[in-house]
């Protein structure tokens, strides 16, 4: 333990000087312990990469889609109503100890829950797609996370975020982002000439739940 006696800007002054060698390193760790300031560190730190699409100005979105509208072929995308039948397929692709979010629900209540209530949800999430009514606040609501990339984490830097929505939402976000992804493989192709990844294989790994409609 070294215990300094007095500082002055970036010089300090140790008890037991005697003990260093030259190029000798010290490190010093100063722990927050208050919850806004937690929230305030981690923000500050995630807050550039949460912003990188608002930094792309308005000439360079208007580029991007003058370019898709002038080279890239236009289809149609079929868009069915939610069944019965796909809800509880979707479900099952949740892993086992999947999160539990601010709602509640986690797999097991979406796998058994009663009949009516399944179809109470698929009459909603379909109302919703076809504008009639708005998303519920309750599954608009999400909880941000930071997960230690290691045991020795103790950095803001050191943290990886994840957002946890509503589990109902996210068994939507599921099935609607698969369905344009199938119909997309249909026109380009799985891998390019040198055998890398294309644009179909690549965004359900990268894909936000939120625009699965897009």
């Amino acid at each position: 333990m070294v215990q300094i006696t007095a500082y002055d800007g970036d010089l300090c002054t140790v008890s037991d000087p005697d003990i260093f060698e030259a190029g000798d390193e010290i490190i010093h760790r100063a722990y927050i312990t208050d919850s806004d300031e937690v929230l305030k560190t981690l923000e500050a730190h995630w807050r550039p990469r949460w912003s990188t699409t608002a930094q792309v100005s308005e000439s360079d979105w208007q580029k991007i889609t003058q370019f898709a509208k002038v080279y890239m072929t236009q289809h149609n995308f079929t868009w069915q109503p939610i069944t019965r039948t796909q809800w509880p397929n979707t479900v099952k692709q949740f892993k086992a100890r999947a999160a539990r979010c601010p709602d509640g629900f986690d797999r097991c209540d979406l796998q058994f829950m009663p009949d009516s209530f399944v179809d109470s949800i698929i009459h909603l999430v379909n109302s919703i797609e076809t504008e009639d009514v708005a998303w519920p606040q309750q599954l608009m609501f999400g909880t941000v996370v930071g997960l230690a990339k290691h045991d020795q984490a103790h950095d803001e830097s050191h943290y990886r975020t994840i957002m946890l929505f509503s589990t109902l939402y996210r068994a939507w976000a599921k099935l609607r982002a698969k369905q344009p992804l199938r119909q997309l493989a249909m026109f380009v192709p799985m891998r390019d000439r040198a055998g890398s990844q294309t644009l179909v294989r690549w965004i359900p790994s990268h894909m936000d739940p939120s625009l699965a409609e897009v």
